[in-house]
């Protein structure tokens, strides 16, 4: 029987055809997490590039972040650059101007009516804050990749729209002011055809690195949520040693067990029991799937990892 983690990264590849149709071989790591042990496993499913954090071995702004990394036996690996990323997705980046829609601070009926600086929302205002930061952040590209190289922005989607609710705008903005500043657009996969790979530095091809707190994996193993990280190990392990083949249900359970956001949550405390009750709840869902107490055509699953159909 194929290992869960096969099936999860065969599973992924099958979504993104059924959505996109062809797929080009890019493959984006969960919390861009990299191990030189997953190269070979990522190289034989057909991954041709995938992208990591390596700010805490190359150091903030350093140039090789800007250019693809060959490893011995693995997929090409672009470095997302945190220097351009933290214009956006940082405690002072562009979202926390005080033009912006506060999207923590609510009216008693859960109404977003002020600005980040306590002032009454103008909407017109945040939208030209928007195309100013836009601008602001095309140019700063711009100088980050003037002796060459490529640029990896890598941006949480719900972001955009959502926690920063102007978000959409200022994308929008900055692909026209792209246009105007001569900045060019790529996607990663055209952008290898461009860019050879150089060699991977040495130290990097050891050390197991995320974007998590101290750019390694104590976020989703650390003292705080040890137990969680056993506990979705353990379960892994009783799906494989089920004696029968586990149902769609199963695996599902399984995979949203195995969640990076609920560690996430509980090492910065961030959502009170939300995350340890959500685990809580799938590692139940997962011990009645495996004892066939739970049918596997329960409504519950709709929407729910469609692609997981026939994964064995």
């Amino acid at each position: 029987m194929s290992t869960v983690r096969e099936a999860r990264r065969r599973r992924l590849i099958a979504a993104r055809r059924r959505r996109f149709g062809a797929w080009p071989g890019g493959f984006w790591l969960p919390e861009c997490a990299h191990a030189p042990w997953l190269d070979p496993l990522l190289a034989d499913a057909g991954v041709r590039a995938a992208c990591v954090e390596l700010t805490g071995l190359l150091g903030l702004g350093d140039p090789r972040h800007l250019q693809p990394l060959a490893v011995t036996d693995g997929p090409v690996l672009w470095p997302v650059d945190r220097a351009t990323m933290a214009l956006v997705w940082s405690d002072r980046g562009y979202p926390a101007g005080g033009a912006y829609r506060d999207s923590h601070r609510h009216t008693t009926h859960r109404h977003h009516v002020w600005r980040n600086d306590g002032a009454p929302y103008d909407h017109a205002a945040a939208v030209a804050a928007a195309r100013a930061d836009a601008a602001d952040f095309v140019a700063r590209v711009r100088d980050r990749v003037a002796r060459g190289g490529v640029c990896v922005c890598g941006l949480d989607t719900e972001l955009l729209g959502h926690w920063w609710y102007e978000g959409v705008a200022w994308l929008r903005a900055v692909i026209a002011e792209a246009g105007r500043q001569g900045l060019t657009l790529t996607t990663l996969d055209d952008a290898l055809e461009r860019h050879p790979a150089v060699p991977m530095p040495a130290r990097a091809q050891s050390t197991v690195t995320s974007w998590g707190e101290g750019g390694d994996l104590r976020t989703w193993s650390g003292p705080r949520v040890a137990d969680m990280a056993w506990t979705a190990r353990a379960a892994e392990l009783a799906l494989l040693a089920s004696p029968a083949p586990p149902s769609d249900r199963a695996l599902r359970e399984l995979l949203a067990l195995q969640a990076s956001d609920w560690a996430f949550l509980e090492s910065g405390r961030l959502a009170g029991d939300y995350p340890r009750e959500r685990a809580a709840g799938h590692h139940r869902a997962l011990r009645r799937a495996l004892t066939g107490t739970v049918d596997a055509s329960d409504p519950a699953l709709r929407g729910l990892a469609p692609d997981l159909t026939g994964w064995r």
